[in-house]
């Protein structure tokens, strides 16, 4: 046991956790994350076990849903296997909640992964054709395919970093600039000038992921989010109007430079006929309802909408809740957002003073179920392991 006391109070852990995020962000070589949230959560059993709470029972109770659901899914072995995915959520949420970890550390590298990634996106912007792969005999363990071969039709979607998905590219930008910013203005009474920097590069950063990726999400949703950080950050009007006068301004040049390709995602949406339109999207929503009032109390398996609309792209439909309506029932749903609430509710008894941390912690989760009104990045495994792992952060006692 003195070993894992040495692990637990060293600055090992620290890098264990960055060493996880780089693979999530880059969503690449994911089970090496997988491999070390694991370990974490065998060096911290202990304390884990003492932490179990009515969160770890409604879990149970949600993936014990989901385990009965697939018993009647069409594809059994794929409803069931997805199940298995929210234990390693657990896992996560498990090593989230008790790890002890330095919060301006984890900024640091989390800004250094948005610039990384923003890097990457300026290269295959520029050069689409690019691709890069690294093979051992015939496993691909990284694969960087050309930014065209995301392409649909004419939306304007491509694949624009390290990451093979441009949601995952996007969706890293929505969910973390908030607490950067916030970072950055824990920093005014030491260097005002430091902190300035930080917030001007984050909101570039989030404007280099818009023109690369052409997310309405980054477009819509950011700005709102930021807004209800810096409100309760408790920000003066003064620093509200000047950080969120360079975002307008920075969203305008954003959206010049992205012209024509921002007009087209746009006329695609109205006009389109591929996944990207909102026409396709609707009635996507309109055969979720039509299943979830066809199978209202366990719908109809983890995973399995796309047995049921076959001309529909993807896996799943473009909305959380409704993924969550269709294929857990309204039993599984409020399972589900019975974890939201009972963490919320964990955060407000614990935390009598809210840090700037824990509100970007809110933020990244604010984010994450706004996006979650028109997609289902809980079915993305590196966005769902990030989401799981911080909602575990916002009720670490050990982490102010």
């Amino acid at each position: 046991m003195s070993g894992s006391k040495t692990l637990k109070n060293s600055r090992i852990v620290n890098w264990f956790v960055v060493f996880s995020f780089f693979f999530l962000f880059t969503s690449q070589l994911t089970f090496i994350s997988v491999a070390i949230i694991i370990f974490l959560f065998v060096v911290y059993f202990d304390e884990i076990k003492a932490s179990v709470s009515e969160i770890d029972v409604a879990f149970l109770v949600f993936f014990a849903l989901t385990i009965i659901s697939s018993l009647f899914a069409k594809d059994k072995i794929l409803a069931s296997g997805s199940a298995l995915l929210f234990v390693v959520y657990y896992i996560f949420f498990s090593v989230g909640r008790i790890i002890s970890i330095e919060k301006e550390s984890l900024c640091r590298f989390v800004l250094f992964f948005l610039i990384l990634l923003a890097l990457f996106g300026i290269l295959f912007y520029i050069f689409p054709n690019i691709k890069f792969s690294v093979d051992i005999g015939e496993v691909k363990l990284v694969v960087i395919p050309p930014a065209t071969d995301f392409e649909v039709g004419n939306s304007g979607i491509r694949s624009p970093s390290i990451t093979p998905n441009p949601v995952i590219y996007s969706s890293i930008f929505l969910y973390f600039s908030t607490m950067l910013i916030l970072w950055g203005l824990s920093l005014k009474q030491n260097s005002p000038f430091k902190t300035y920097l930080l917030v001007f590069s984050v909101i570039l950063l989030i404007i280099i992921a818009m023109f690369t990726s052409n997310s309405r999400s980054l477009l819509l949703i950011f700005p709102v989010v930021l807004t209800l950080g810096l409100l309760m950050n408790g920000e003066k009007p003064k620093t509200l109007v000047i950080i969120l006068g360079l975002l307008i301004v920075e969203i305008l040049v954003g959206v010049y430079l992205s012209t024509p390709s921002v007009f087209t995602r746009i006329k695609t949406a109205i006009l389109g006929s591929d996944y990207t339109s909102f026409s396709v999207r609707t009635d996507s929503y309109k055969k979720a309802i039509q299943l979830f009032i066809e199978n209202p109390i366990l719908g109809v398996g983890l995973m399995n909408f796309k047995h049921y609309v076959p001309y529909y792209f993807g896996p799943y439909v473009h909305s959380l809740y409704l993924s969550l309506l269709s294929e857990t029932g309204i039993l599984g749903t409020i399972a589900f957002f019975t974890i939201i609430v009972l963490i919320f509710r964990k955060f407000l008894q614990k935390f009598s003073k809210v840090t700037w941390f824990k509100l970007g912690i809110i933020s990244f989760i604010i984010s994450f179920l706004l996006h979650s009104l028109v997609d289902n990045t809980m079915y993305v495994f590196s966005l769902g392991s990030l989401f799981w792992f911080f909602s575990g952060l916002l009720i670490n006692e050990n982490v102010a």
